[in-house]
């Protein structure tokens, strides 16, 4: 996401601390709410049957267990994630990705629809996103949690949205860039529907050449938040501590590179809320925690 906005910080209590068993597939589960400690060992184990299991049916299984975890409620306790159970579910969301940019690009109305970033360049990683252009046509936002509108990130004459949709119980993050009928297409986007020209310039120089779109008003705080930790994490994950640091920071979040994860935990806890996207953050925070 390119001119993210800086949201505005605010004080937080240390939330939440995570504890991660090494190996096995049995879950424990301890949590640290606002000084107070609840620990107990839960009669949760991975199922016998799920050890062969599908990784399907292992990431199905550890969504349920995690989202009967409440960020809002001290009487509930977080299931510790094992590796194992954590590598199967990014398994599984890589491969649902896919699949969801096959079965929605046939549905979008627009001229063309291109793929961008990391999975067109062919450097894509299983805790990659999808960057998408659509030619003069709409995104699709049906089913998604959160919607961020940035026409500044987008060229002039088009927009920005960036929205998150659930994918084998997983943050996906789709950058939708509403593209002009008669720009030039990046130079490194693979064409999905429809065809364009490509111009000499990759995107963000094509983007600098075509010029912003107009300031749009500031995104909500929540959202916005919300948004953000998923992309924190995945730094987090790819060892970027720098750039994860940085993003805790600009959500107000007190860190260093030995508290990366937990200030992730607090920064959730703040401005979680009631929100329908606070427990597909909590699950890929655990997951990035558990590898």
């Amino acid at each position: 996401m390119r001119g993210d906005p800086v949201f505005p910080g605010s004080v937080f209590h240390h939330g939440f601390l995570l504890a991660i068993v090494a190996g096995g597939a049995v879950l424990d589960s301890r949590s640290h709410w606002a000084g107070n400690t609840h620990s107990r060992v839960p009669d949760t184990v991975f199922p016998e049957a799920s050890r062969d299991a599908s990784i399907s049916g292992l990431a199905h299984w550890l969504c349920v267990t995690i989202n009967k975890w409440s960020p809002h409620d001290p009487s509930t306790s977080l299931p510790q994630v094992t590796p194992a159970a954590a590598r199967a579910l990014l398994t599984a969301y890589a491969s649902a990705r896919d699949e969801w940019l096959t079965r929605t690009v046939p549905t979008l109305d627009a001229q063309s629809i291109w793929l961008v970033g990391s999975l067109a360049t062919g450097t894509a990683d299983d805790w990659s996103d999808l960057d998408l252009i659509v030619v003069e046509g709409t995104p699709a936002l049906a089913g998604s949690l959160l919607t961020i509108d940035l026409p500044a990130n987008g060229p002039a004459g088009g927009g920005y949205l960036g929205a998150m949709y659930e994918v084998a119980g997983l943050p996906l993050w789709v950058d939708w860039y509403l593209w002009p009928r008669q720009a030039a297409i990046p130079r490194e986007a693979r064409p999905l529907a429809g065809t364009g020209t490509q111009g000499p310039r990759d995107l963000s120089a094509t983007l600098d050449h075509l010029g912003c779109g107009e300031p749009g008003p500031p995104p909500d705080p929540q959202a916005f938040a919300l948004a953000m930790l998923p992309l924190a994490a995945k730094h987090l994950a790819r060892g970027n501590l720098a750039a994860a640091a940085g993003m805790i920071a600009m959500l107000g979040g007190a860190v260093d590179d030995n508290n990366i994860a937990d200030a992730l935990y607090d920064v959730l806890a703040q401005v979680g809320g009631n929100h329908p996207a606070v427990s597909l953050v909590h699950r890929q925070l655990a997951v990035v925690s558990a590898l």
